[in-house]
């Protein structure tokens, strides 16, 4: 019983709010805590800290390449220079996106496995709402999850 109470009950209006207010730092911090709360109950598939360790770093080369993009805005810098720096922006910013989705379907692995296994019974996750709506979408499936 501690196993299910553990994993579930956040809010994702909440969650929904800090993504934007911590202008996308959020994710990483909520697929960190369900690392921790899913790893007693996982498997055989993980989350694993390398996966964690490049979306904190892509994250962080987004957000210096963002800053970096306006300073270069701001001196009127030649076309080509921003051409160069929107691009790598566009990279980082798609490279981090990629690594949440694939961190959701990870924990998307975890919670089938968990619900077959240990819940015994089987709980479906769209894999259409596991892309579109990653971390928030595989919380509100979680609160739902037998107490």
């Amino acid at each position: 019983m501690a196993e299910e109470r553990r994993l579930g009950n956040r809010s994702v209006i909440v969650m929904i709010v800090l993504t934007v207010v911590t202008l996308g730092i959020y994710p990483v911090f909520w697929f960190y805590r369900s690392k921790k709360r899913l790893d007693p109950v996982a498997t055989t598939v993980r989350i694993t800290s390398r996966s964690l360790r490049l979306a904190v770093g892509l994250l962080v080369a987004n957000l210096c390449s963002a800053i970096a993009l306006e300073v270069v805005i701001s001196l009127e810098a030649s076309q080509s220079i921003l051409g160069g720096m929107v691009f790598v922006d566009r990279v980082l910013s798609l490279g981090y996106g990629a690594v949440l989705i694939y961190l959701s379907f990870v924990v998307r692995g975890i919670l089938m496995n968990y619900c077959n296994d240990r819940l015994g019974y089987e709980v479906a996750f769209s894999k259409l709402a596991t892309l579109c709506l990653g971390m928030f979408y595989l919380q509100y499936k979680m609160n739902r999850l037998p107490a």
